[in-house]
């Protein structure tokens, strides 16, 4: 009895088959192939019939503008057609303002016939000239983009000749304007470099007028002497501010060394140029304050600032916003794709006649892809930032005589 009814409960029923109509599918997948051939059929039956009557309104209204074009007159010499397009009465339309301006105008047309004709008709005088100028141009040098331009030349002579000596006449004026403002300049400031080296036209002696002068006072840090210091607060250029820094070192007179005029832990207060030029690393610190440890004070005379080298300025980390240049140029090139793609279409349905729908697509079309210009530009506009961080060790440089009155060593405990 027990091995019926473990039998009994191990065996299971077995589950129903399930049977697919053949004929059924059959069916559905030959009537789903006839729909798909009718469509393709109609559509490709329709096309060439929207293509006839479309060629046969271009070609009707090719037809009439050609007419129409064709009875007007060829030239001014078919008068017969120039007097069916003006009116018959004409100086009863006209009124006597305009007769007495016609007038005038006719007046002064033959006028400038007879100087025409008195000007060709008198022998060129300027074929010297001509002949000179077409020498200087097979002389002169290719400019190509992103080379230098010519630089222009000056004449420094005596004072004793024309003003033509001073090499800054009419036309040298005229020269350093236009090479001034060249974008080749622009960009790479070449005028202030040639400022730089131009020299000094005032004073034409070969003699200094200066004679030596003897230290005023036994307390002096004279010009030339580094101040070695470094920087208590951090600089960005992204906005103008102020700076401050701190004396490392002790600074004695420069003359005999015995004196403590700046000590060490001054301060130092000035402020640093914002303004970065495309390309540059370094900016520009100017000192004009110091103050002593004892509260005393002296100020200077825009000190500058150098590094260990004594180079001109401080280089830090410049951030040239690539990545915003970048995002700006991309979106303007995805939404210059989009608009291009929706305003092919909308001037493909009908070139000839846009309706109103299509003239707006097109407008908004060319509106934002010139949003996306701006916003590259302005992206490209933005200036580099250079980001100096605290304790950054640096020199500043004394370009003026400093007297300061001796810092007494018992202060400094």
């Amino acid at each position: 009895m027990q091995d019926k009814k473990q039998e009994s409960i191990l065996k299971t029923t077995m589950p129903k088959t399930t049977h697919v109509n053949k004929v059924l599918v059959s069916v559905i997948v030959a009537a789903v192939v006839l729909l798909i051939a009718v469509a393709i059929v109609s559509a490709l039956g329709r096309a060439p019939q929207k293509v006839a009557k479309t060629h046969q309104a271009t070609q009707n209204l090719t037809t009439a503008v050609s007419s129409v074009v064709t009875a007007l007159p060829q030239n001014y010499q078919d008068v017969d057609k120039i007097k069916q397009y003006q009116p018959k009465d004409k100086t009863s339309k006209i009124s006597p303002e305009v007769q007495q301006e016609m007038a005038i105008l006719q007046q002064q047309q033959q006028a400038l016939e007879q100087r025409l004709a008195e000007l060709s008709a008198r022998p060129s005088q300027s074929s010297a000239q001509d002949d000179e100028k077409m020498q200087q141009a097979k002389n002169s040098g290719l400019f190509f983009p992103g080379s230098a331009p010519p630089t222009p030349q000056y004449s420094y002579t005596s004072d004793a000749s024309n003003n033509t000596s001073t090499g800054k006449n009419d036309n040298t004026d005229k020269t350093d304007s236009s090479f001034h403002n060249t974008p080749y300049n622009q960009q790479n400031m070449q005028s202030q470099k040639i400022d730089f080296l131009k020299a000094d036209e005032k004073d034409s002696s070969i003699y200094d007028p200066h004679i030596l002068q003897r230290p005023e006072s036994p307390y002096e840090v004279q010009a030339g002497t580094l101040l070695p210091a470094e920087l208590i607060t951090g600089v960005n250029t992204s906005l103008p501010g102020d700076v401050v820094a701190q004396i490392k070192e002790n600074i004695y007179d420069s003359v005999t060394g015995r004196f403590l005029l700046i000590p060490k832990g001054s301060k130092l207060l000035g402020q640093y140029d914002s303004q970065v030029s495309y390309g540059q690393q370094r900016t520009l610190l100017a000192f004009t304050r110091i103050i002593r440890p004892d509260g005393s004070s002296i100020l200077l005379n825009k000190l500058s600032g150098a590094d260990m080298m004594g180079q001109s300025g401080i280089e830090g980390d410049v951030n040239n916003h690539w990545m915003r240049v970048i995002g700006a140029a991309t979106l303007s090139t995805i939404l210059s794709m989009g608009t291009g793609v929706a305003a092919d279409n909308a001037a493909n349905q009908n070139a000839l006649y846009p309706n109103t729908a299509q003239k707006a697509a097109l407008g908004a079309a060319d509106s934002i892809s010139q949003t996306g210009e701006d916003l590259t530009n302005n992206a490209m506009n933005i200036q580099p930032t250079i980001t100096i961080p605290a304790g950054y060790e640096f020199n500043v440089i004394v370009n003026k005589d400093i007297i300061l009155a001796p810092y007494q060593q018992e202060n400094m405990s």
